[in-house]
């Protein structure tokens, strides 16, 4: 016995799971805790210094972030994921928000995102914020019900020529056919992030933001000046259509997955725009677990306004 606790002292010790990799999008200094991500990948004049600063993985969308914001981090994922990890499952988070299984505070049930101070969450971690069952590869926000589908919601909220030429480029350029881009308008549901915040399968994120990069590339080139002439909600246009197409993306493998094909009566009339937190009982036999509560962080609850171009 006493030989044997003298050997153990030298043998290996237990392997341990690699981590997996978390990267924060951002434009400053992240006001998420550094310790819910592993990476970050730097936008415009933040973190020129840093290994993965936008400039040195994709001229175009450093010169393009003015228009681009936050997705010009998105669409480098794909060449992240080829090129500096082999974890098969990767993660997303931005400057101010991440998401975790539950929400950890007192909070309208309706919401879908929280409002959260460092004091709320100071005993959590970046493991916290995983999958939370072994094995299982996605983790995203859970969806939102979109009664008169994408294209009544954007219409009341934003511009709807933008999502009209967005989703004319998806089929021109074979992102989606014409059916599935009459699928996406009508989508009733949204996962906010889309496929840019949560953890996702790395090889499927990797081509999820390759045709989100394809179709952003082309819409920025063709419709620049016009999205530049918006004011500061809606210059933000790009982000809020890949957005739509991301989740939609991510909709489309769960349902496949899943073998499961919601079934919604939508209205006949764009422009309600109602949004509400889709229950468990619209989703089927997708496992609840693989949803969560996104958070933002704020220095006082109630000062949070999203949307705004920094």
């Amino acid at each position: 016995m006493l030989l044997n606790n003298i050997l153990s002292l030298f043998a290996a010790p237990p392997k341990r799971a690699a981590q997996i990799p978390c990267y924060c999008i951002s434009h400053m200094e992240p006001k998420v805790p550094d310790r819910f991500f592993t990476d970050i990948i730097a936008l415009g004049e933040y973190g020129q210094d840093l290994p993965l600063h936008i400039s040195k993985i994709d001229a175009f969308w450093h010169e393009a972030r003015p228009v681009a914001f936050a997705s010009a981090g998105c669409f480098a994922m794909s060449k992240i994921i080829q090129t500096t990890t082999g974890s098969p499952v990767v993660g997303l988070c931005s400057f101010r928000k991440i998401l975790l299984p539950k929400a950890y505070r007192p909070d309208d049930p309706s919401a879908f995102q929280v409002e959260i101070r460092h004091e709320d969450v100071k005993n959590l971690s970046l493991s916290d914020t995983l999958p939370p069952k072994a094995g299982q590869d996605f983790f995203v926000a859970g969806p939102l019900m979109f009664p008169d589908g994408i294209i009544g919601q954007y219409s009341k909220n934003h511009i709807l020529r933008d999502l009209l030429d967005f989703t004319s480029l998806c089929i021109d350029l074979g992102v989606l056919t014409s059916e599935q881009a009459k699928d996406f308008l009508l989508c009733p549901l949204f996962i906010p992030g889309g496929s840019d915040f949560g953890f996702y399968p790395a090889q499927w994120l990797a081509k999820s933001q390759s045709r989100l990069e394809l179709v952003g590339r082309t819409f920025v080139n063709q419709y620049r000046e016009r999205i530049l002439s918006y004011e500061r909600f809606e210059v933000r246009a790009l982000s809020y259509l890949t957005e739509r197409l991301g989740s939609y993306f991510v909709l489309m493998e769960l349902m496949e997955r899943y073998q499961w094909k919601p079934t919604f009566h939508l209205t006949n009339e764009f422009g309600s725009g109602v949004q509400m937190l889709c229950g468990q009982e619209h989703l089927g036999p997708i496992p609840p677990e693989i949803f969560g509560r996104m958070h933002v962080f704020v220095d006082s609850y109630g000062s949070y306004k999203g949307g705004l171009a920094d």
